[in-house]
């Protein structure tokens, strides 16, 4: 139950971090912007972790990368 509440936040907290990010974006830049943004360490290397180098939305960076 822990591990899907926890899930549940991630993909809150990345919505968060998305807000304004314009797609679609290759994956280092999305990186680079979460950085910039301040995101947690944890998301950006579930999304530098995701088997794709291009996200063409949000919901397929939270799809592909929030596992």
């Amino acid at each position: 139950m822990d591990n899907l509440k926890n899930l549940a936040n991630n993909a809150g907290s990345a919505q968060e971090y998305l807000n304004g990010v314009r797609f679609p974006i290759k994956k280092d830049d999305l990186c680079d912007q979460l950085q910039q943004k301040g995101a947690p360490d944890q998301l950006v290397e579930q999304v530098r972790s995701a088997d794709l180098n291009r996200f063409e939305n949000a919901q397929e960076v939270l799809s592909k990368a929030m596992h």
